[in-house]
């Protein structure tokens, strides 16, 4: 009924063009969030004057998505980006997650292409980098490193807001280590302990005052790339643990087990052995 609809003037600056847009007010309501301290409490529909400075052809692309549920647009490696932003901007959260996920399916035909691709915000590449795995950022071509920074960037951010990876240094030794693996790990340096069970206990001791933002900076300044310090970090928060040496490691030691077969060699008066490896 003609009293629901609401008239959207659209405005296309760059083609110059102007167009007049009907569409339910329950769906705008329901569906463009950016709208409602617009409507919301307006009871005649006359009163409300919405003008919008759109891209005209995505505007009708998503008029049609809102008016035809049920035979929606197609979303496009053309298209995907411009319908992406202009539905964050319009609080279409539905429409959003959609455009995301196919983004994230047609990442590689997306990047090459020529579009502008630094339009996407903080929340896009948050939302992206969660989207994707690990295993897909390493298999993209970006050749000019257009987002795939950006995006391993904001898996690091995830990673070290998870609990138990806050990386630290031990004041001991001066090894970095993640917290969760502070009951597993074995300082060299601490003090031994034999706990209950038999197990020898020598942890790492937190150093106050250890900035892990300036440990990335660091990282940064010798020129490796957003993918190498995400796994440089990475690798100092995961542990494994070997069968040879029965002892807990972290993955950045990876091919550096310490157990050696034969036995160390002391000198006279000495307590502190050394391998024959060594």
């Amino acid at each position: 009924d003609d009293q629901n609809m609401i008239v959207i003037h659209v405005c296309d600056e760059g083609r110059r063009l102007t167009h007049d847009f009907r569409c339910p007010k329950h769906v705008l309501l329901s569906e463009m969030a950016y709208f409602r301290s617009y409507l919301d409490g307006s009871e005649s529909c006359d009163d409300i004057d919405i003008s919008v400075h759109c891209d005209m052809q995505i505007f009708q692309w998503l008029m049609c998505y809102l008016n035809e549920p049920d035979s929606p647009p197609q979303l496009t490696v053309d298209n995907v980006v411009s319908v992406l932003i202009s539905s964050q901007y319009l609080k279409m959260q539905n429409l959003v997650r959609i455009c995301v996920d196919f983004m994230c399916c047609n990442l590689d035909e997306i990047l090459k292409m020529t579009m502008d691709l630094n339009c996407l915000d903080q929340d896009l590449l948050k939302r992206m980098s969660t989207t994707l795995t690990v295993d897909q950022l390493d298999a993209l071509h970006d050749r000019r490193d257009r987002l795939l920074s950006k995006l391993y960037m904001k898996k690091l951010e995830s990673l070290l807001t998870q609990e138990g990876h806050q990386i630290t240094r031990c004041s001991l030794c001066g090894r970095l280590f993640a917290l969760k693996g502070v009951d597993r790990l074995v300082c060299p340096s601490a003090k031994i302990f034999i706990d209950f069970r038999g197990k020898v206990l020598a942890e790492h001791v937190p150093s106050a005052g250890f900035d892990i933002n300036k440990h990335i900076l660091g990282l940064r300044a010798k020129k490796l790339s957003w993918r190498e310090v995400y796994w440089k970090v990475w690798g100092l928060i995961e542990t494994m643990h070997c069968v040879v040496c029965d002892q807990s490691f972290q993955c950045s030691e990876l091919g550096h087990c310490s157990y050696c077969p034969s036995p160390p060699s002391f000198s006279v008066g000495q307590n502190r052995g050394v391998y024959a490896c060594c």
